[in-house]
């Protein structure tokens, strides 16, 4: 059978719900970091200079960060590197925390 007509022929599960909930709420967020650079320009003046830093900086990272995470994921595996970057993504705040707090 052809794939394409599989899933046609697929039902809307529980799971599917719980991911385009997870989808959109990660698309919302990136678009929030994505925007806050240009909403912070209108705070207080401002050079072009760091204005056009501040447009390049989150699509910069984005780049980057794919560039290195895609063969690193290939390496280690994608679920290690998947828990990896979620106990990275725990620690860090929690690391600036406590350097601010104390």
């Amino acid at each position: 059978m052809d794939p394409s007509v599989q899933v046609e022929d697929l039902k809307w599960t529980p799971v599917h719900t719980l991911l385009f909930i997870a989808f959109s709420i990660g698309t919302t967020v990136e678009a929030y970091i994505y925007s806050l650079s240009y909403i912070a320009t209108s705070w207080v003046a401002m050079p072009r200079t760091l204005l056009g830093l501040l447009a390049v900086w989150p699509p910069l990272w984005l780049l980057l960060g794919g560039a290195v995470s895609g063969p690193l994921a290939d390496w280690i595996g994608r679920k290690k590197h998947f828990l990896s970057h979620l106990a990275y993504m725990l620690l860090v705040p929690l690391d600036l925390f406590s350097a601010l707090h104390t």
